[in-house]
Formats: structure tokens, C-alpha cells, sequence
């Protein structure tokens, strides 16, 4: 199914990041919806909501199944996306905007973080020239490099970290080339991007129908090994298995969700083992849960949903399980705390048990989110 034709480039560029979009699922689904199950003890997190008033609401949710409690807000300008520290207390903001010291650039943010909500600016730095409008943030495991993907760009900008979290200037710009036969295909369109536990990138190209396998030789990013889709397919969303050996990339523009193996060791991609054709507009975000054995999408079959599917490590396939009905508008972020993944829609933000299913509870209103991201309150 094409996608809405009243679609333009610029506004489809501009909502890359927040596009999670629908996908309809019936034909593969069970009719099952997840039952609501009682409450189930989580560990504290802070959770931070970036907003379309250009802040960052910060809160702590000491169980699943609680209302949070609300922290000091943080100042930030078009918090589009937003990632924590693996270890340390820092939050990272990509600022959504298209001119930074009247040059036509976006730019990155470090924020500490105390479990009160306190919080201090440890740096704020400028992307690559033309690296404009910032829409996802991936960090490597280790902490010392920060990726930035830029849609309207065409480039992803990898920082390095300090010792303490903060943002080292002058980013490494990987500019991207290429383009696809689909109308908003006009030029290259990073999109996502994940790390592996190895310390390998990988990531998406929209715009150029293909997924890149990033490595570092000598500190320095290069493209080590490329997948191409079908041409018109539109690879997005990015999820990797906790294990490292496994990627599963949602294509919106032909919606669909294919399973990529990764070589253990060289990191190199190999050929997909399963493709889930979607008859759907289009589908995201995507996720696994901690386990790895179950995956998570959201789609729309009338309604939105929490699309749920058994995946297997021995055939990398994806078997439907069940849906959960969201209450309110279509999630565009989500973010994994523990067992407890948090949505976030303009209207509310979710959260969601995906080790024991049931309802999704809502646990914030009214406040036009644009990202989202948690830490361990134990780390603040």
C-alpha cells in the first residue's frame, strides 16, 4: 500500500523521529489482546518526557503500576531525542533544529542528573555543517562515542565522550550519498541507529534503501559492510537483540520487518533470515525486550496497538503472539527500563510490563512528547 499521498518531503523529513506510525497487522495476529494482570513490583527509574514546550519533564516512577512522581524540568530547545549514560548519571538531548550559531547545523546536549531532578549543563556542542535537525541518538556500550543521525543532513555525526559523560567538540561527520525510486527518496536519509555489544554501529538509510554496518578503524567511523533492500522499501526502525546477533529493521515506505544475522566475528551483516511483509501505511517504533525472546511493534489495525511476537534465536523467525489497545493517540518513542517499557504519544506517556503483558497503564497526560529515555534512579 503507498503511503499518504498528502505526504511532502519536508514534512516527512521533519517527523522522521516521530513517525511510529501505524501498521496493520490483522493478517498475522492472533485475535488475543494481552489481559490486564495485577501489579507487578519494578525497579525505581527516572524517566525523562522531551517536549514540544521545549523542556525536558523529568519524573520517577517507583512502580509500573504508579503515577510518577514529577522532578524540576529541564530547559532544552526541540528535545527531539533523548539517551542516557550506560553508567553514568548523564542524559543526552539532540536539539531538533536546523540553524546553530547561524550556521545550518543542529546540536547535541549533556545533561547530569540527580535523583531530585537536579541538573546541570556539562556541554553543549554543534553538529557538522549541513547536519541539520537531528532526530535519533545511539551510544556505545562503553560510553565514549555518541551517534547523532541527521535525516535532512544525509550524515551521521559520531562524538566522543569524556571520562565524565561530557561531549567532546567537533564530531566525525559520515556523509551519506545515494537515493531510492519512492518520491521522498530523493537523496540519503539516515534515520536510526544502534550499537552492539561489540562496539559496532549499525544503521539505517531511508532515503538510499540499505543498512549500514559501521566499524572503528584506528578511532575513526567507516562504513565496514552494506545490505541493500528492496528499492522503495524505506528501512527505518532499528532493534537489536540483547545477544548482538540479531537486527530487526522496520521498512515504512513498503512496510515490513526483516530479520538480519550478524557474522560474530567480523560484525559483518548477513543475509536476512525472515521477512514479515506488513499490508499496512507503515509501522514503528520497534523493540526488544530485555529477554530477547519477545519483540514489540506498534501498529494500527483500527486501533493502535502493542503488537507482541515470539522471536526465535535458533530460526531468527517472528511468530505473532498478541496485541495491546493503546488508550490514546499512536506512540512515537519508546524506551526500555527493566522490564517496563515507556511510550510516549502528543497526548500521554505509557508505560507497559513486557515480561508479564497486560494493560498499558497511562501514566502522564497532556504534556505534546516528542522523546523519551530512563536511567536506573539508583544511578542519579
Amino acid at each position: 500500500m503507498s503511503p499518504n499521498p498528502t505526504w511532502t518531503r519536508r514534512n516527512f523529513v521533519s517527523n522522521l523521529g516521530l513517525t511510529g506510525a501505524a501498521a496493520a497487522l490483522a493478517p498475522h495476529l492472533s485475535a488475543s489482546v494481552a489481559r490486564p494482570v495485577g501489579p507487578a513490583k519494578a525497579a525505581p527509574t527516572l524517566t525523562f518526557v522531551g517536549s514540544e514546550q521545549d523542556n525536558i519533564q523529568t519524573f520517577v516512577v517507583d512502580d509500573g503500576n504508579s503515577r510518577p512522581a514529577p522532578r524540576r524540568a529541564i530547559p532544552a530547545t526541540a528535545p527531539r531525542a533523548l539517551i542516557t549514560h550506560p553508567t553514568l548519571p548523564i542524559l543526552y538531548v539532540a536539539h531538533g533544529i536546523g540553524i546553530h550559531d547561524n550556521l545550518p547545523r543542529g546540536s547535541v546536549s549533556a545533561y547530569a542528573v540527580k535523583a531530585n531532578g537536579q541538573h546541570t549543563l556539562l556541554s553543549h556542542e554543534a553538529l557538522a555543517l549541513s547536519a541539520t535537525n537531528p532526530t535519533h541518538l545511539a551510544i556505545s556500550p562503553d560510553g565514549c562515542t555518541l551517534l547523532a543521525t541527521s535525516p535532512s543532513g544525509g550524515s551521521y555525526n559520531f562524538f566522543s565522550l569524556a571520562s565524565d559523560g561530557r561531549i567532546q567538540p567537533t564530531p566525525y561527520p559520515l556523509k551519506q550519498t545515494g537515493s531510492g525510486p519512492h518520491p521522498l527518496q530523493a537523496s540519503a536519509s539516515p534515520h536510526s541507529a544502534v550499537f552492539a555489544p561489540s562496539g559496532a554501529a549499525y544503521a539505517t538509510d531511508l532515503g538510499a534503501d540499505r543498512l549500514n554496518h559501521i566499524a572503528f578503524r584506528e578511532g575513526i567511523p567507516t562504513i565496514a559492510s552494506r545490505l541493500s533492500f528492496d528499492p522503495g522499501s524505506g528501512p527505518a526502525h532499528l532493534a537489536i537483540h540483547p545477544s548482538g546477533k540479531f537486527l530487526v529493521v522496520a521498512s515504512i515506505l513498503r512496510p515490513g520487518l526483516t530479520v538480519i544475522p550478524i557474522d560474530a566475528t567480523t560484525g559483518q551483516l548477513e543475509t536476512p533470515l525472515h521477512h514479515l511483509a506488513i499490508e499496512s501505511q507503515t509501522l514503528g517504533p520497534i523493540s526488544f525486550s530485555p529477554s530477547g525472546d519477545r519483540f514489540h511493534v506498534v501498529t494500527s489495525t483500527g486501533h493502535v496497538t502493542l503488537s507482541t511476537f515470539r522471536f526465535s534465536r535458533a530460526t531468527g523467525r517472528l511468530k505473532p503472539l498478541d496485541a495491546t489497545i493503546f488508550s490514546t493517540s499512536r506512540p512515537t518513542q519508546m524506551s526500555l527500563a527493566g522490564d517496563q517499557m515507556y511510550a510516549v504519544s502528543r497526548s500521554a506517556t505509557l508505560c507497559f510490563d513486557v515480561k508479564t503483558g497486560g494493560s498499558i497503564r497511562d501514566i502522564q497526560t497532556g504534556k505534546q512528547a516528542l522523546s523519551i529515555a530512563s536511567m536506573p534512579l539508583r544511578r542519579a
